[in-house]
Parts: C-alpha cells; sequence; structure tokens
C-alpha cells in the first residue's frame, strides 16, 4: 500500500502555527475554510483514566500543523482568519516560509506521512499479545531478519528475544513489541 498520495506531491507545503492541544479544531477550520490538504501528524498513547487505559491520538509536534497548498486552494494567508491558528511560520521578510525538500530529493512533510503509516509513532502494545515460546522475525533494529523465541513478553514493556546462536543459553534480548512478526512453525 502507497503511504503517500502521489496527487499530492506536487504542493507547496507550509507550517501553521496553532494552539497547542487545540490542533484538531485548526485542522477542522482549514478543512471548512477550503482547504483540502491539512496534516496533522499524530502520535498514538495509552491514556490512564478512572476506567482503564484508552489509546488516544496527540499531536506528534504541539502547536504545528503542515498545510498543502496548491493552485485551487485558497492563499496560505487566509489561514491565519481560522480559529485555534495563531499563525504560519514566516521568513524575516514577512512571508510564508515553504517547505524545502531535502538534499537527497525526500520531502519532510511526506517522509513523516510514511514513517506514520507504517505506525512509527504508535506507542500502544501490539493488539495481538506476545506469548512466550512463540516463534517471531524482529522486523526492524540491530537484529532486524532474525528469528527467535519469545521468552518474556508483559503487555506495555519490551519483550526478551532469545536469537539461535547468540549468547548462549536463554538470556534474549530486549525488543518493542512493535517490531515484531509472528513466524509460522
Amino acid at each position: 500500500m502507497s503511504t503517500v498520495d502521489t496527487a499530492t506531491q506536487g504542493l507547496n507545503w507550509f507550517v501553521i502555527r496553532a494552539r497547542p492541544g487545540r490542533e484538531a479544531s485548526a485542522v477542522e477550520g482549514l478543512r471548512e475554510r477550503g482547504f483540502t490538504d491539512v496534516y496533522l501528524p499524530t502520535e498514538r498513547r495509552l491514556m490512564r483514566t478512572a476506567r482503564g487505559s484508552k489509546p488516544v491520538d496527540r499531536a506528534l509536534i504541539p502547536g504545528l500543523i503542515f498545510l498543502g497548498v496548491g493552485p485551487a486552494s485558497p492563499s496560505v494567508y487566509a489561514a491565519c482568519d481560522v480559529s485555534c491558528v495563531t499563525d504560519l511560520v514566516r521568513h524575516a521578510s514577512g512571508e510564508a516560509a515553504a517547505i524545502r525538500r531535502c538534499a537527497d530529493g525526500h520531502h519532510p512533510v511526506y517522509d513523516i506521512q510514511a514513517r506514520q503509516a507504517a505506525g512509527e509513532f504508535d506507542h500502544t502494545p501490539r493488539a495481538k499479545s506476545l506469548r512466550k515460546g512463540e516463534r517471531v522475525r524482529i522486523a526492524a533494529g540491530p537484529f532486524s531478519g532474525w528469528i527467535g523465541e519469545v521468552l518474556k513478553a508483559e503487555p506495555g514493556e519490551r519483550a526478551h528475544v532469545m536469537l539461535s546462536g547468540l549468547f548462549g543459553g536463554k538470556s534474549g534480548v530486549p525488543v518493542d513489541p512493535k517490531h515484531l512478526e509472528p513466524v509460522a512453525a
């Protein structure tokens, strides 16, 4: 599945400043004003409540929203009239500062979108819990591609995985559960 909509790659992206904690309201207001390419990067965390824990999405960068502006979009300066928007990131001259591509050709907004789509900012425990003795493949990190056996896995904590032929014995290495994939027996 593509993580970046290629139709949006011709946009000029700007950074909108919003009241921290009110970013979602600012996004809604921007869309009501006719801006269609509004991106609020979020992270998912567990929030403790009186009834237990529940996953919540929060702004990854509090107070900042990315706004894509194309030929058919309203003027970027119209964003300043939206409730909960405080300003644009501007050059010293007062002109709105567009986000530039990196030297390697990548665009920071599309890179953040891809990382979010890949689950990098999801800090909640895996939906399927790991079981002791389960065979898993490590999908990211220094042991990427290795197959091992789960020695210990507690919800919300790193899993301990024994990798065959590494360290000997049953010491295992700590691995973030979201970087583990089950392996068919």
